[in-house]
């Protein structure tokens, strides 16, 4: 049996923990998914790792909607990198 615990979830990302558990409900181990605004489902075992990935998605689209990074995600999550930190979407 599996539960599910939503961690994070901003811009269309969720970051789940899924715990495996045995009949007694005691936790055997612990996974990490990242879905995506297109329902794509990744695992990773770290949390660290999940969550870079979740960020890195989540500025991706924080730039896009004209956001900086630590209003959308807070102070402890940060991008790495920024190249299109003034990038905005223009409709006509």
């Amino acid at each position: 049996m599996a539960r599910k615990t939503t961690l994070l979830t901003e811009h269309g990302c969720t970051l789940v923990q899924v715990e495996e558990l045995d009949a007694n409900r005691t936790v055997l181990s612990t996974a990490y998914e990242m879905i995506d605004v297109d329902w794509n489902i990744k695992t990773y075992s770290s949390k660290i790792a999940t969550k870079a990935v979740y960020v890195n998605r989540g500025c991706d689209a924080g730039q896009l909607l004209g956001f900086q990074a630590h209003q959308a995600w807070g102070s402890d999550l940060q991008c790495k990198t920024q190249p299109f930190k003034n990038l905005y979407l223009t409709h006509y």
